[in-house]
């Protein structure tokens, strides 16, 4: 970035190949009215930021959901309900690294949506009637839900056949995500503990 005397911005010049930052710094260190900006490394600290932001907040939101449960039936029910929830977001990071995947803010994103319709699926198959047996013959809770994944998986899911890269990321996690969730939720919520 070039300035003026006075201090006003008067124009940038845009450099490419550049090999070592460090000397170039120092090189430009003589100029008063110039200062170096390396903007793949400011995108990049930005989106760290962000990104870091994005998953403060989702531990809050999971713990406020935890709070809630909590106060309004009992500790034991809200972790029950919760429980599968995050096993399955830990999870869900966890094939994201073992397949090498770079985790993005729209990785995070999408974990936003697996909480969110993770606990759903939970709520729902924790407190389900007792007559309701989890079969597609004799209940509507197994049905209702798996529905519900399917419809996600379709809708948010095929975003990860997209060229473009942000789409890619928010489609891959949830795909994975609600995969995960739908499973462990059933696995682990359907054992009800009581009310």
């Amino acid at each position: 970035l070039v300035y003026t005397k006075d201090g006003q911005w008067m124009g940038r010049i845009l450099l490419k190949h550049v090999k070592n930052n460090k000397v170039l710094k120092e090189t430009l260190k003589q100029f008063n009215n110039v200062t170096f900006v390396d903007t793949q490394k400011a995108y990049q600290d930005l989106f760290k930021l962000y990104r870091e932001r994005i998953l403060f907040l989702a531990v809050l939101v999971f713990f406020a959901i935890f709070l809630t449960l909590a106060l309004l039936k009992s500790i034991k029910d809200a972790y029950h309900i919760v429980y599968p929830v995050l096993l399955a977001i830990l999870a869900t990071i966890g094939v994201m690294g073992l397949s090498q995947v770079v985790f993005t803010i729209f990785h995070v994103m999408g974990l936003f949506i697996i909480l969110c319709i993770g606990i759903d699926y939970s709520l729902f198959f924790y407190w389900r009637d007792e007559g309701d047996l989890l079969s597609f013959k004799r209940g509507s809770i197994l049905m209702t839900n798996c529905l519900c994944a399917i419809t996600t998986l379709l809708s948010f899911g095929l975003l990860c056949f997209s060229q473009t890269k942000a789409v890619h990321d928010f489609g891959v996690s949830i795909f994975i995500g609600i995969t995960l969730c739908f499973g462990m939720c059933y696995v682990f919520a359907c054992q009800k503990r009581g009310k």
